[in-house]
């Protein structure tokens, strides 16, 4: 039973042929539905997970291919409160944005009515925005965006990554958006949500589970007096990769803004200046040669790279750090190939030019830790993997000292991350939303169980109680079937 009993005594109870009588019979020809609070808009004290919302599959498809969905306006006004968008990032860097379809870009996009007469998915947030704003009391919207392919290989936020895709939604809608961050394992009841909108990420896994935890080898930080955070690693392919973030004290976290791949290579290790300057330093991923970069974090986070430019050979494990008693210089070590005495020199930058001086080398008996960064009036921050019963052992994360704090290195939890049945890996077992088609009523109960918000999608409206009342987000083509509104009531757990 989907509902406790005490909870159940105070839903509606219609009898159904009153609901059906009162039923419009297409979507399309629906006249708005007002938004107001009435008996009908019952479930404020119900979790997500216990209510169940009319959803629809491929919701910018509107009328295309004999369905009656309707524009996302109408469907809006019918109840509707689970939008899916499949999202590409083809062409990113041309169009600025990411663009919604089916079998591709601009697919099946139904460009009819009030929808917006673009494929771009920016439009189509901010109609969903824009509803919202216009129908106060409404019960949260569920907006999916189904990824079509990997965007969290996409190197820079330029071409649209995930990091892109999360300014996006926090753009569209700023203060209604209900953040995962702080929420992942409940979001709320009905009643506080409503208003709000919630955004899952649900599609390809890669891109799912990146966005959830970031893995690497070989992990360096530097953080400088203003909070701000460089985080240097390599994968195992020998890609370079960092992170920016700002520390939150208050928070005890850090903010973690940007990614992006910048070289190749192994062994990085990294020194940030106040003024966001840095110098980076790595071994190269063939050879026993030593290379640096000279980097600028930028407003947007994303850091501008100058060329990569060898400085040593038949070198190994180099680490830098500021030189303070020094204008502009940087303190290098490193140890020859097979050799245990290492050698230090002084790396002067020339903030205008974007070029460092290389002094001479002299032995030394400093060490350099590349994986913890000191500063004064700000915490101590290291950086290193571990694993648990949900990631990898070669996850990457932080901790705070003064005052204390951890968490994983990966991007803002704006959006949730569904978990589906046809999952191959454990990282995404403890998200909140779960999906399957609606036949694997095994995983879906199995879900259910385990307190999921779940969805089953290909659900097409019952001729009896065939389909179980645990799904939450009965995605359908058909929303305007009389039978599906029959059955929506029959739970006694819809909310609209």
């Amino acid at each position: 039973m989907l509902i406790p009993n005490r909870v159940r005594r105070r839903a509606l109870a219609l009898p159904i042929a009153a609901v059906l009588a009162a039923l419009p019979s297409t979507a399309a020809a629906a006249p708005p539905v007002p938004q107001t609070r009435t008996a009908l808009a019952f479930g404020d004290n119900l979790l997500v997970r216990q209510a169940v919302f009319m959803s629809t599959h491929n919701s910018y498809s509107g009328d295309l291919g004999g369905m009656h969905r309707g524009t996302i306006e109408q469907q809006l006004n019918n109840w509707v409160r689970f939008l899916e968008f499949d999202v590409y990032n083809n062409e990113y860097a041309k169009h600025h944005d990411f663009r919604i379809g089916h079998w591709g870009p601009d697919s099946e996009v139904y460009k009819e009515g009030t929808n917006p007469r673009t494929a771009l998915l920016t439009p189509w947030l901010n109609q969903v925005r824009s509803w919202s704003d216009n129908n106060p009391g409404h019960a949260p919207i569920t907006v999916m965006l189904d990824l079509k392919s990997n965007i969290s290989a996409v190197v820079n936020s330029a071409d649209g990554n995930l990091s892109t895709l999360n300014q996006k939604v926090t753009a569209a809608f700023e203060d209604k958006l209900v953040w995962a961050e702080g929420r992942e394992t409940e979001p709320g009841r009905v009643g506080e949500l409503r208003n709000k909108i919630m955004v899952v990420l649900s599609g390809n896994q890669t891109s799912r589970v990146s966005y959830l935890r970031d893995t690497g080898v070989g992990p360096a930080v530097s953080v400088n007096t203003k909070g701000q955070v460089v985080q240097v690693h390599a994968d195992r392919d020998n890609n370079l990769w960092y992170w920016t973030g700002q520390v939150r004290a208050a928070d005890k976290k850090i903010e973690w803004r940007a990614h992006g791949r910048y070289d190749k290579g192994r062994n990085p290790a990294v020194a940030l200046r106040p003024d966001g300057l840095l110098i980076e330093v790595h071994r190269s991923q063939n050879f026993a040669n030593l290379y640096y970069h000279v980097g600028e974090i930028l407003p947007s986070g994303q850091i501008s790279w100058g060329p990569s430019t060898r400085y040593q050979s038949s070198a190994e494990d180099p680490t830098i750090r500021l030189d303070p008693p020094r204008a502009n210089a940087f303190l290098e070590i490193d140890t020859p190939v097979g050799g245990t005495q290492r050698y230090a020199r002084v790396m002067t930058l020339d903030p205008a030019k974007r070029t460092v001086t290389l002094g001479g080398q002299s032995p030394t008996s400093e060490r350099i830790s590349k994986t913890t960064s000191i500063v004064a009036g700000q915490p101590e921050v290291r950086v290193y993997t571990r694993g648990d019963d949900r990631f990898p052992a070669d996850t990457l994360r932080y901790t705070l000292r003064n005052p204390d704090g951890s968490g994983r290195i990966t991007y803002r939890q704006v959006m949730y991350a569904e978990q589906q049945a046809s999952d191959s890996v454990a990282d995404t077992s403890q998200q909140y939303f779960f999906g399957a088609p609606v036949g694997d009523t095994t995983a879906l109960r199995s879900a259910h169980a385990a307190q999921k918000a779940t969805r089953g999608w290909q659900f097409r409206s019952p001729a009896n109680d065939a389909i179980p009342w645990y799904v939450n987000f009965p995605a359908t083509d058909y929303p305007d079937e009389r039978e599906l509104r029959a059955y929506l009531y029959r739970t006694r757990a819809w909310v609209h």
